[in-house]
């Protein structure tokens, strides 16, 4: 039985187009800081299959927020989209041409319904993100009334039917209290009610799980993943938290300093890391019976900010697999496919050897 105010019909979200539903290319964004430019996005590509869930992958400050706030075009004035497409499908006419999000103005009539309409998104801090002075309850309706056109009475109806929807109990009081009167687990469901309250195609979820104990993070993910279904849309899933993609993604994209540096199935990813940061990654969980008196391996170093990036490959200074002469030349490496559906930008690999001879200075410079 589907929830009042929702459409769960199977062609509610048609998904047989071969086409993805969103599609980023080449996406390039920098901040312009009075110490300097700060390149935060340096050439993403990543396609977003219908009903599946993308994991994106990688230390703090490898750009995860950034691409997917690029996306809903709520960056930061100071930033700036140098170049790159955000291409959005049409969920109705396959044969009509996408919507390049980057041509939009931010506060275009068309980029506010979409943003919160087709493309929702959960925040890293409920506590931060939902207004302290309104109810959950007219949080969730102020969406319902910009999104489906409800008032009233109507649009409290479903605002509690969205609480209901995500599990939170007595919705009928809930909707009506303010977000400091309820648990961090509660207000995160709050957050997710409001992202979909307008019955988004795309849910961009970053770290929905931060500050949530390990029973709640749980309760959250299976969450996500029974409204997924339910809903029929694509999850778009942010995280450090390995062991949250390993449960949740069908698809893995591991970004290190704005790039992807490596791309597959979550089951190549894990059983077979082609890059040595994300191998790093892998290595520096924990292991159940490896012992206390086993150390967890650490990737030396830290992430460099965006306005010092290493010449060659980014990573090469923190790499124990660095070869000198080849990673830290002029040229950056690529993604290139090194095994079926599964593709790496490291010098290690032939595919992108072979692709650094033909790499431009344009890309050199522009951080390909």
């Amino acid at each position: 039985m589907s929830e009042p105010g929702l459409d769960t019909t199977s062609d509610a979200r048609s998904s047989t187009s071969a086409a993805p539903l969103l599609e980023i290319e080449d996406l390039h964004v920098r901040f312009q800081l009075r110490e300097g430019d700060v390149k935060a996005v340096n050439g993403v590509s990543l396609s977003i299959p219908a009903k599946g869930t993308i994991g994106l992958v990688g230390e703090s400050g490898c750009g995860k927020s950034v691409t997917a706030k690029t996306i809903l075009r709520i960056l930061p004035r100071r930033a700036q989209i140098d170049r790159g497409r955000i291409l959005l499908h049409s969920s109705t006419d396959a044969g009509q041409p996408p919507t390049d999000l980057v041509q939009l103005d931010s506060d275009s009539k068309e980029m506010r319904r979409i943003r919160g309409g087709d493309i929702s998104m959960v925040f890293q801090e409920p506590m931060t993100s939902l207004s302290p002075v309104h109810t959950v309850g007219n949080q969730i309706m102020e969406s319902v009334r910009l999104h489906q056109g409800k008032t009233g009475a109507e649009a409290r109806d479903v605002a509690v039917e969205m609480l209901r929807l995500v599990h939170v109990p007595m919705a009928e009081q809930r909707v009506d209290t303010y977000p400091h009167q309820l648990s961090g687990g509660l207000r995160q469901r709050c957050m997710i009610a409001m992202a979909l309250a307008s019955q988004p195609r795309i849910l961009i979820a970053d770290e929905p799980t931060t500050a949530l104990d390990v029973t709640i993070q749980a309760q959250i993910l299976d969450l996500l993943e029974q409204l997924q279904k339910t809903l029929n849309m694509a999850v778009v899933m942010i995280t450090h938290d390995l062991g949250v993609i390993a449960e949740t993604a069908d698809q893995v994209a591991v970004m290190y300093l704005g790039r992807i540096v490596e791309q597959g199935s979550v089951d190549s990813i894990f059983n077979d890391p082609k890059h040595p940061y994300t191998r790093g990654l892998l290595a520096s969980l924990p292991r159940i019976g490896q012992g206390n008196e086993n150390r967890l391996t650490a990737i030396p170093g830290t992430v460099p900010d965006g306005g010092t990036i290493p010449r060659g490959c980014p990573f090469h200074p923190r790499c124990h697999e660095f070869k000198r002469g080849v990673c830290d030349t002029e040229s950056v490496p690529r993604l290139e496919e090194v095994a079926p559906g599964h593709q790496t930008a490291c010098f290690l690999y032939e595919p992108c050897i072979s692709a650094k001879s033909g790499s431009s200075s344009q890309e050199v410079q522009g951080g390909g």
